[in-house]
């Protein structure tokens, strides 16, 4: 969920600099670029522009007297598409900062627009480490994870657990690349070995050879540098072929786990990033409400446990923190914009 709060002074940033002061009733205007369709839908999509648009209505629609603007495009994972709305975005329309944009190679596109006319882009989805390091530029910001993170966690956790043999199945560009090179290198490091890899197009649907190639190899561990319905589509297939018993199926975003109430013992559940993994506080439990409220009563349900704990209530002292919180990242809000817009 993008957090108004946090963002706000940053962007108000972006319009000082770049626009003389504006009308007071001029909307600021904040984008997402999403995979609405494809591969990683499930995991950004929708869910990531209604997460969005509560975030707005949160936060009370506007920022100092300002109405908030949302506008979305889907880049349909093509990083030409995703440039070209950036650059109309950023020249014609007057966008302020530019969101999410799902998947690492439209995000590298973007970055690059972005830098060329001192833009805010504000990334949440992708993961490869160059947005981190080697293409890092200096109105952007990289948050929620990256590759090396995901590999030294990860990776060094399996390791730990005596996963010292690795054959890796990875989406064929740059996200896939960068998760299976970093984890590698801590696969190495630790003395372990990698026996190989097997690439894969993106939304890709048989995994059928690549997985039989994988058990062939002797390895203890898959590694399944791939995500979004390319990481379904691998654990659904390797529990059809009975790899789930016979070696551990390790992803970025996903475990391999016997849970006491949900599925057999022999069940692969996937859990990705986007999903409703919140019911770990008790002070989640509203969002989660919330969050299941305002989507569409079609949409699909959120399952594979996503909601233990969701007949938790919020202890009154973790409200009174929480309205804290808020009244204080309001207040740092309007006190930057106001020295932001001072002419």
């Amino acid at each position: 969920m993008i957090r108004l709060t946090a963002l706000a002074a940053f962007c108000l940033a972006g319009v000082a600099a770049h626009a003389q002061p504006p009308a007071s009733d001029a909307p600021i205007k904040l984008g997402a670029i999403l995979d609405m369709g494809g591969v990683y839908a499930d995991v950004t999509g929708s869910g990531s522009e209604t997460a969005a648009r509560m975030a707005i209505e949160d936060f009370g629609g506007k920022l100092l007297g300002r109405p908030i603007q949302f506008l979305v495009a889907d880049h349909q994972n093509k990083p030409d598409i995703a440039a070209a709305v950036a650059t109309r975005w950023y020249d014609q329309e007057g966008v302020t900062a530019i969101m999410d944009v799902a998947s690492s190679s439209p995000a590298l596109a973007v970055m690059n627009v972005a830098d060329k006319r001192h833009r805010i882009v504000m990334l949440s989805g992708p993961g490869a480490l160059a947005i981190t390091n080697r293409n890092c530029i200096a109105t952007a910001v990289h948050y929620t994870y990256n590759t090396y993170a995901n590999a030294q966690t990860v990776g060094r956790a399996i390791l730990q657990q005596g996963g010292k043999r690795w054959f890796f199945i990875t989406a064929d560009y740059t996200f896939g690349h960068a998760l299976e090179n970093d984890t590698a290198a801590v696969v190495k490091a630790a003395g372990g070995q990698v026996l190989g890899d097997a690439k894969a197009p993106l939304d890709n649907t048989d995994f059928s050879t690549m997985l039989l190639t994988a058990q062939q190899s002797g390895a203890d561990v898959i590694g399944l540098a791939n995500g979004g319905n390319d990481l379904v589509n691998t654990v659904k297939q390797a529990s059809e072929f009975g790899l789930t018993r016979q070696a551990e199926i390790r992803g970025a975003r996903v475990e391999h786990q016997r849970h006491p109430r949900h599925g057999s013992a022999d069940r692969a559940e996937p859990r990705s990033a986007g999903r409703l993994l919140l019911g770990h506080r008790r002070r989640d439990a509203r969002m989660v409400r919330a969050v299941l409220r305002s989507f569409a009563q079609d949409a699909e349900p959120v399952t594979g446990g996503a909601l233990l704990g969701h007949d938790a209530l919020p202890s009154r002292r973790d409200r009174r923190r929480h309205d804290r919180r808020r009244a204080r990242d309001a207040e740092d809000a309007r006190y930057a914009g106001e020295r932001l817009l001072r002419p």
